[in-house]
C-alpha cells in the first residue's frame, strides 16, 4: 500500500476514534447563586427565573419550595446576624416556604449532572425552644440528593445553643436553638441532578450555592456506525489518490 495513503488512513482512523471517545464526556460548568440581584420579597417564579438566565441554555432549572428572604430573623427569635446580613451591601438568600410543619425547597437541573454542591445554611430557632432543657421542637435540617426519580438523605443537621455552628455572627446571647454553616460541601462520584433541602419544624435558609460537573454526553456512535464512516473517509481518500 502506498504509504502517503497509509498514513492518510490512520490519520482519519485517530480523528474518528477521538471524536468518538469524546463524545462521551461533556463539558464542564460551574454555576453560583447568590441570589443578591433577587428583589426584596422574590417569589418561587422570581427566584426560579434568576437561576435559569444564569444556567442559560446548558439545562433546566425547575425550584419549588423557595422565597427571597433578605433579613429574615426566625419570626423575630434571632439575636444577631442571618445570613443576609453580612455588613456588604444587600445580600439576600432564600428560605422555604413555610406554612407549618416540614416544608422543602427542591431543586432540579434537567439536562445537567451534578458531581457537587456546596451552599451556605442556616437553621433558624423554633419558639417553643427557648433552652437546652426545655427544647420540646428541636429545629433540623435534612439534605437530599437524587437523580432520575431516586433520593438518598445524606445528612441531618440540628439546631444547637452556643456555639451555633461556624458563623460567629452569631450572637451568644441566643437563647433558642438556631444554627449558621458556610460553605458545606457535598460530592459523589455518581451523578446527581436534584437536591432538597428539607426542615423541621422551622424555616431553613440557603445561599451561595455553587454547583460542579458536567453537560451530560452526546451519544457514542456504534461500532458499525465508526466503520461506516471510516469506509467513506477511505472512499475518499481513494478518490483523491486516483486522480
Amino acid at each position: 500500500m502506498n504509504t502517503k495513503i497509509f498514513k492518510s488512513i490512520v490519520t482519519v482512523g485517530l480523528l474518528i476514534l477521538a471524536g468518538a471517545v469524546g463524545s462521551a464526556f461533556g463539558a464542564n460548568y460551574q454555576y453560583t447563586f447568590n441570589y443578591n440581584s433577587l428583589s426584596a420579597g422574590a417569589n418561587n417564579t422570581a427566584i426560579q427565573s434568576y437561576m435559569q438566565n444564569i444556567v442559560g441554555a446548558a439545562g433546566t432549572v425547575s425550584l419549588s419550595g423557595a422565597k427571597e428572604a433578605n433579613g429574615y430573623d426566625g419570626d423575630g427569635h434571632v439575636v444577631g446576624k442571618t445570613l443576609g446580613q453580612d455588613g456588604v451591601g444587600t445580600d439576600r438568600f432564600i428560605i422555604s416556604l413555610q406554612s407549618g410543619g416540614t416544608d422543602t425547597i427542591k431543586m432540579q437541573f434537567t439536562g445537567l449532572q451534578l458531581y457537587s454542591v456546596t451552599f451556605d445554611y442556616e437553621i433558624f430557632p423554633d419558639a417553643s425552644c427557648t433552652g437546652p432543657t426545655n427544647c420540646p421542637n428541636l429545629p433540623d435540617f435534612n439534605f437530599y440528593v437524587g437523580n432520575g426519580g431516586t433520593t438518598s438523605k445524606i445528612w441531618q443537621d440540628f439546631g444547637a445553643f452556643p456555639p451555633y455552628g461556624s458563623d460567629s455572627r452569631v450572637s451568644t446571647n441566643e437563647r433558642s436553638a438556631q444554627k449558621v454553616v458556610l460553605a458545606y460541601t457535598y460530592s459523589s462520584a455518581t451523578p446527581f441532578d436534584t437536591i432538597w433541602f428539607q426542615d423541621w419544624p422551622a424555616t431553613i435558609g440557603v445561599d451561595n450555592i455553587t454547583v460542579d460537573g458536567r453537560t451530560p454526553p452526546p451519544q457514542v456512535p456504534e461500532p458499525a456506525s465508526i466503520m461506516l464512516m471510516g469506509s467513506g473517509a477511505l472512499a475518499l481518500l481513494r478518490r483523491k489518490f486516483k486522480k
